[in-house]
């Protein structure tokens, strides 16, 4: 089931000469999200011996055009998107699934990921129908700028706690 993490997070911008956490390290924390309460939450699925499988979360943020974290995509694999998703494990008639080609971040790095550029913008194959279980995603008006430590959701299909 979908589950989401609240936590009030910094909004990072550019570049930053900190520390990054390991690449491996996992968020794990907050509670389980209402059904459609996250209707831009789309999950990246990648094919394998013929059955589709969850990798990475992402969001929504024009009818066609989704964005997520370039790691998720660093890969020859074919993906696709599902938007209107709330259990990865059954359909429930409101899933609406998309192949994309990707576009990285041109300065994106797999082999260095402490320099950023984590981004990577899919394009779906067709528009996707808005309803009440597929909605664009909240962004701030194009050139504002948010202040030190703005809070911000972070949702996707994670663990509300360690070892479950």
């Amino acid at each position: 089931m979908l589950r989401f993490l609240v936590f009030t997070t910094p909004v990072l911008y550019g570049h930053s000469t900190q520390d990054f956490p390991e690449t491996n390290a996992r968020v794990v924390g907050g509670t389980e999200a209402r059904r459609d309460s996250w209707p831009s939450q789309i999950s990246l699925q990648y094919l394998s011996g013929g059955q589709w499988y969850h990798t990475c979360g992402g969001t929504l943020i024009k009818q066609n055009w989704v964005m997520t974290a370039a790691h998720c995509v660093d890969t020859q694999m074919t993906f696709r998107v599902v938007v209107g998703e709330h259990n990865l494990n059954q359909n429930d008639g409101t899933e609406q699934s998309m192949s994309v080609p990707k576009i990285v971040h041109p300065s994106w790095n797999s082999n260095n990921v402490a320099v950023g550029y984590d981004i990577v913008l899919l394009r779906l194959a067709q528009k996707v129908t808005l309803n009440s279980y597929v909605q664009l995603g909240v962004l701030p008006q194009e050139g504002t700028i948010l202040a030190n430590n703005s809070p911000c959701y972070i949702t996707g299909w994670g663990r509300t706690k360690t070892g479950a």
